[in-house]
């Protein structure tokens, strides 16, 4: 279960089900086995959904599962709507026939091997597991196989934050929002002067102001690097630094 832990519209924890004691799903880059390299971060900081597909390949359960998981790809993936980003992680560090088993059964998706100890660090030692990341980097877990059916996943999926970004549009179209050498900028065209502050991605306010008519600027200078929401006339955007 997710816990809201601020009045905003984006969702903290979702460590309920899952072994990892952080909020935040921890960073990872790794090396598919055809070569690219897949930076989690990057893929959250773009706005993607990450679907982590621990497994094995003489897993009958994981073989069983492939065509759900495979829906998902073909649906939500570069093909589909590009929302999601599925990364396969082939956990058992004993077995070398992973492109093969890829060919095999026509897996589309990247798959990772080599990664047994980062799945260890991640509380998982069986497998199938699912681990559903959302943009804001909290995240669920899908214990067990799906076989054809992705829709368990696709409800944890639809739990991800539903935090725009900067560069969509407001839904004031008086309120244009954008960051420039540091700084945010806000234009506010209509007559009302309206409250804003920033959270980080634990959901702690790190910087608030008002956006009177006109113009507003607001130094991002004491902000360190990382994903930020910006929440203002009851509307959250997503921004990084």
């Amino acid at each position: 279960m997710k816990t809201v832990f601020t009045p905003i519209l984006f969702l903290i924890s979702l460590t309920s089900s899952a072994q990892l004691e952080q909020i935040d799903f921890p960073d990872f880059t790794h090396t598919d086995i055809q070569g690219n390299s897949h930076h989690l971060y990057d893929y959250l900081d773009d706005g993607k959904i990450v679907l982590i597909d621990i497994f094995a390949t003489w897993c009958p359960n994981c073989v069983a599962s492939i065509p759900g998981v495979e829906e998902i790809w073909e649906l939500h993936g570069p093909n589909g709507d590009n929302t999601i980003v599925i990364l396969g992680f082939e956990r058992d560090p004993g077995t070398n026939n992973e492109s093969s088993f890829v060919a095999i059964q026509g897996i589309e998706h990247p798959v990772i091997a080599e990664a047994h100890e980062t799945v260890l660090s991640w509380g998982i030692t069986y497998q199938p597991n699912y681990f559903v990341i959302c943009p804001d980097r909290t995240y669920d877990i899908k214990i067990g196989g799906i076989g054809g059916n992705p829709t368990a996943i696709l409800n944890l999926v639809e739990q991800c934050s539903t935090v725009t970004t900067l560069a969509e549009t407001h839904s004031q179209e008086e309120i244009l929002i954008s960051i420039n050498q540091g700084q945010l900028n806000i234009e506010n065209a209509g007559t009302v002067n309206y409250p804003w502050f920033i959270c980080d991605i634990n959901g702690r306010r790190v910087l608030e102001n008002i956006a009177i008519k006109g113009n507003s600027v607001a130094s991002l200078a004491t902000l360190r690097s990382g994903v930020y929401v910006l929440v203002i006339n009851g509307k959250s955007h997503k921004f990084a630094r």
